[in-house]
């Protein structure tokens, strides 16, 4: 049977990772959300101690974004959703996880940095000054836009979410 508490959390990780395409943010209430709902799930599973043990990965895991963070190698709302989201991993999946988050990032750049330029000829064809027509693309498709990352969190994360009670 599949758990509730994971599939509700699975759920606003999907949200946080639409939210971050379509608004390159990830709204805090949905990270804390996620941390609700694990202490919500914690208190009422028979062993709660066992859930206690992810917190540490989870503090990691901040202690080292919020580094990258400062160092502007990622967002804040990044930092956030991923250390949630490791709360709800098992301890001994989060390396996996986090390299899953690592692997699915980097293609995603690669994806829109090709897609992009791919774009950008066409546009230029399409319209004489090429400007009006990079206006019209969506934002996570002009050239300036950051890379949603909130999107290779979520789907890093999915992989290893413990679906079944």
């Amino acid at each position: 049977m599949i758990d509730p508490f994971v599939a509700c959390a699975g759920a606003l990780l999907v949200l946080a990772a639409g939210w971050d395409a379509a608004r390159f943010r990830i709204p805090n209430a949905i990270s804390l959300a996620l941390v609700g709902l694990f202490a919500l799930r914690a208190a009422v599973l028979p062993d709660a101690a066992e859930e206690v043990r992810h917190l540490l990965p989870a503090g990691i895991t901040f202690a080292v974004t919020a580094l990258m963070f400062a160092r502007g190698l990622i967002g804040g709302g990044d930092v956030k959703l991923l250390a949630t989201a490791t709360l709800w991993i098992p301890p001994a999946l989060v390396l996996p996880q986090i390299f899953a988050v690592s692997s699915i990032g980097a293609g995603l750049a690669v994806g829109l940095t090709v897609v992009r330029k791919l774009l950008r000829p066409m546009l230029r064809w399409a319209t004489p000054a090429g400007r009006v027509g990079m206006e019209a693309l969506p934002h996570v498709l002009r050239d300036s836009a950051p890379v949603p990352y909130g999107i290779a969190i979520t789907a890093g994360t999915l992989l290893y979410l413990p679906w079944l009670v």
